[in-house]
């Protein structure tokens, strides 16, 4: 095992502590100011989005988005309460409550779409090349499989 951390390995991790959590700041402010949305609410909206009319169980959905089960129940109600998404059970299992996105949250989501590309393309996408795109993809794909 490993005693200690190289120059280079502590600028490594360094750079993406700082780098995620500017990108994250810069995120966060902008869905603030378009909507007064947090980044895990844009997050459920797309998610729900994605899914079309099937919606997502709310387990799946906490899964999806790395946060937990009752973090995610408090940011759906917030949702909810502006008519943005439904919650209901499951046809297929009464236990379960699926989420849906409703066409006002879909019309929210449109509109904020466009100034989050924008600042996660001005902040993060164009500042690499495409191959170190893809080689950071990979790399921190690999980081997330191992930590799941």
């Amino acid at each position: 095992m490993a005693t200690g951390i190289t120059p280079d390995e502590f600028r490594a991790y360094a750079a993406l502590i700082a780098s995620s959590t500017l990108l994250q700041r810069a995120v966060e402010q902008n869905l603030r100011e378009q909507a007064d949305l947090t980044q895990v609410q844009f997050e459920i909206l797309m998610n729900l989005a994605n899914a079309g009319g099937a919606g997502i169980r709310m387990a799946h959905l906490a899964d999806a988005l790395i946060v937990s089960r009752s973090g995610l129940s408090y940011q759906v109600a917030q949702l909810e309460s502006r008519g943005w998404i439904t919650r209901e059970r499951s046809a297929d299992d009464e236990r379960g409550i699926v989420a849906r996105i409703t066409p006002l949250g879909e019309r929210m989501r449109q509109r904020v779409f466009a100034g989050h590309v924008e600042v996660v393309r001005r902040s993060f996408l164009d500042v690499l090349e495409p191959a170190e795109r893809k080689t950071l993809a990979s790399a921190l794909e690999r980081v997330a499989d191992r930590l799941r």
